[in-house]
């Protein structure tokens, strides 16, 4: 049977005739011609009756269409029923980019019941668009550029919002009928009216939880100018993302717990399977503003009032102003951050501290907003006895208060999203994008976002992530310092995936370096910036030789981003500004250089493949060092800190913890040949107290909460289980309201 399907390519007339079988009988047989060794092309079979019923589904491959879809009205799979009889082909194009050659018939049933009218039912089988050259029915279709039909699965999960031929809006949508127009489909993407009638709903919703009005809520502090944020219509704002998104963001952080037992037997990552279509495709994003062209320089920094006017008066490009890793999640910080941006957006942003006068230059840099992570929360804001995820809080305030602003001046909002792990991740905060602008009736498009591609799953699901937010994304970025603890964290339990002491494990590496490589690759393929990571030196105070080393090291390290093809990088000093700005200036003269595409292609197992290198005291001393310090300044409200000449944010509390973690947890060994244990963690611990001690004082180590710090970072290296944020368990114990 397989032998013959391949020799008649498929031509179900000459198997009937061959057989003696029925139409439908042949395209079912088809779908079963998939043994070891002798493989046929993989089709799958639908079969439907008028009523859009699916009786039957078959399947050799991994056609969606056979798993959940076939009411899509503009298959010709249901055009069937107009031509009795006649063969249809149609070549079809899925959301997820995937193009099928199908072939639609109608067909009879045998047995009727006497009196009853025989029901009429039509199939359609179908295969990849890459199978279809070897099939008789592919005769006069250009297969190569061919006119596909775009088809959803059906029309509840489709969100082809321009389709004119829905039965359905889209589960994210709502059915909205506008009397003052005319028009065959009522779905529509934007409503004014349908949108503040549904903020009237939250704030009924959000007066019953006394979360504002007369401000009683026990468990919020407010402080002057926090009321001209948190208003009622803003409040609603929130809580319609969060009830649109909060469903789905708890199922995908329960999806990454899932995946744990997996890494822990020590399986690996690959490119996914089952989006193939999306990798190989040819598509692009849908384009960049204006002002966000040249990015060769920004400057990542806190949202502290003084750090975004000199940010946005530094001379770089662009600002992301951090509300995750370089700040502090206090109620106080969040809030006073998003007033700091407000007024700068309006440019009534200024500051006098010790005589001084700071405020906006008439050229600013383009700013950009890093909302939190997923995985973070927002305990000061409760809906329906919830609290709302911190990148929804984060988000939702900004462009509620900012995006028209925004966009008067020539600009737009323009996001950092951190921390995803999945392209579904993605496909959530697109479908945020989608809806809060939606609310406050602005384009499709108006937001424009660049993803950190900073932990280890990201990496294989680049495009992925570009496809899921190809209209609203701008870039990808190489969040290096992340990446590295997200290596550690996921392979925590293997010990083939340990790596060496936190300095040893540059770009340079080949782990490293094969990352950096495809993700410029993959942006460039799709049309976006390739954005390079962060130089974390910071100038030093009266110390020439020490500038001289620091300032040769950035350069070093933006020469080899710039010839790789990245479209900028990251500084974290304004003092690097110029350093960063004439290496790009000389190697990159455009304003990017998204015609650059490295050579090869990235390979899975060259991605995890751990760097070689020392494991040594000094490399564990440094790591329990700077764990308590950043954790002492954290602890004291403080994001971005000076360490060691280096500005270090959460993530390198992150390497310094799980790094030791892994260590002692698969029994390494230091070059001296001491082994990683709890008791030389504990002896390490007391002594790096002891250097912080000396280095600050008595006083100030005691208000500093040094021994604090050491304690959450002594229980994050010895716990049985590791801890996959220290911030959520830190925040809850420290910046969480007590309720």
């Amino acid at each position: 049977g397989l032998r013959l399907g391949i020799s008649t390519h498929g031509y179900l007339e000459l198997l009937q005739a061959r057989f003696g079988a029925g139409f439908e009988q042949v395209a079912h047989r088809l779908t079963t011609l998939q043994r070891p060794g002798a493989r046929g092309v993989p089709f799958f079979l639908i079969r439907t009756d008028r009523a859009g019923q699916i009786s039957k589904r078959f399947a050799a491959g991994r056609s969606p269409l056979a798993r959940i879809g076939g009411n899509c009205p503009l298959w010709s799979l249901h055009a069937a029923f107009d031509r009795p009889g006649a063969i249809l082909t149609q070549v079809i194009e899925t959301e997820d980019m995937a193009r099928w050659l199908t072939i639609s018939r109608t067909v009879r049933t045998y047995a009727t019941p006497f009196g009853a009218i025989r029901p009429d039912y039509a199939i359609a089988l179908g295969c990849e668009l890459a199978h279809g050259h070897s099939l008789t029915y592919a005769r006069g279709l250009d297969l190569d550029a061919p006119n596909a039909t775009p088809v959803g699965l059906a029309c509840h999960l489709c969100e082809r919002a321009d389709c004119r031929q829905r039965s359905a809006p889209p589960a994210s949508r709502r059915l909205v009928v506008d009397e003052r127009s005319r028009g065959i489909n009522p779905f529509r993407r934007r409503c004014t009216e349908f949108a503040l009638k549904y903020i009237d709903i939250q704030r009924a919703s959000f007066r019953r939880l006394g979360v504002f009005g007369d401000w009683q809520n026990p468990y919020l502090t407010m402080k002057p100018g926090y009321e001209s944020l948190l208003t009622d219509d803003a409040l609603a704002f929130l809580a319609t993302l969060h009830r649109w998104a909060e469903p789905t963001r708890r199922a995908l952080m329960q999806a990454r717990s899932n995946l744990r037992p997996w890494f822990d037997a020590g399986n690996g990552l690959d490119f996914p399977l089952e989006t193939h279509a999306v990798r190989k495709g040819n598509w692009k994003i849908s384009g960049t503003p204006a002002d966000l062209q040249d990015r060769r320089v920004e400057i990542t920094g806190p949202v502290d009032r003084k750090m975004v006017i000199n940010a946005l008066n530094s001379g770089a490009k662009c600002y992301m102003a951090c509300f995750e890793d370089a700040t502090a999640p206090s109620w106080d910080n969040m809030m006073e951050g998003q007033i700091n941006l407000r007024d700068a957006v309006a440019g009534t942003i200024s500051l006098e501290e010790k005589g001084k006068t700071y405020k906006l230059n008439e050229k600013t840099a383009v700013l950009l907003a890093r909302p939190r992570g997923w995985h973070l929360p927002e305990s000061h804001i409760l809906i329906d006895g919830e609290r709302i995820a911190g990148a929804l809080f984060d988000f939702g305030l900004y462009f509620f208060w900012n995006a028209r602003a925004l966009l008067a001046k020539g600009s737009g909002p323009y996001f950092y999203l951190p921390k995803l792990e999945h392209y579904l991740e993605a496909r959530m905060w697109n479908q945020v994008f989608i809806n809060a602008q939606s609310m406050l009736d602005l384009p499709l498009g108006t937001i424009k976002a660049t993803v950190l591609i900073e932990t280890l799953p990201a990496a294989y699901q680049a495009d992925e992530i570009l496809f899921e937010l190809r209209d609203h994304i701008v870039a990808l970025n190489c969040g290096r310092w992340d990446y590295i603890f997200s290596f550690i964290k996921t392979y925590r339990n293997n010990p083939d995936k340990v790596l060496p002491d936190r300095a040893s494990v540059n770009m340079t590496v080949p782990f490293m370096a094969d990352y950096a490589a495809h993700i410029v690759r993959t942006c460039h393929r799709r049309g976006a910036h390739a954005m390079g990571g962060m130089s974390a030196f910071i100038p030093v105070k009266n110390d020439d030789a020490a500038n001289d080393k620091a300032f040769a090291a950035v350069r070093a390290d933006k020469e080899r981003e710039a010839k790789l093809g990245h479209d900028g990088t990251w500084v974290a000093h304004p003092g690097l500004i110029g350093v960063a700005m004439e290496v790009f200036d000389r190697i990159m003269p455009g304003p990017n250089q998204l015609d650059k595409i490295p050579a090869g292609e990235a390979d899975a197992a060259a991605l995890s493949t751990p760097a070689p290198g020392p494991k040594t005291r000094a490399g564990l001393d440094m790591n329990v060092n700077v764990g308590i310090g950043y954790i002492a300044a954290w602890l004291r409200g403080q994001g971005a800190v000076p360490l060691h000449n280096m500005m270090e944010d959460a993530a390198t509390a992150e390497i310094s913890r799980t790094q030791l973690w892994q260590w002692r947890n698969t029994g390494q060994r230091l070059d001296s040949g001491e082994l990683v244990d709890a008791d030389l963690l504990y002896k390490v611990i007391e002594e790096q107290l002891a250097v912080w001690k000396a280095a600050v004082g008595d006083n100030f180590f005691e208000a500093g909460r040094y021994a604090d710090a050491a304690a959450i970072f002594t229980d994050l290296v010895l716990d049985a289980e590791l801890s996959l944020f220290l911030t959520n368990e830190a925040y809850d114990a420290n910046f969480a309201p007590r309720r």
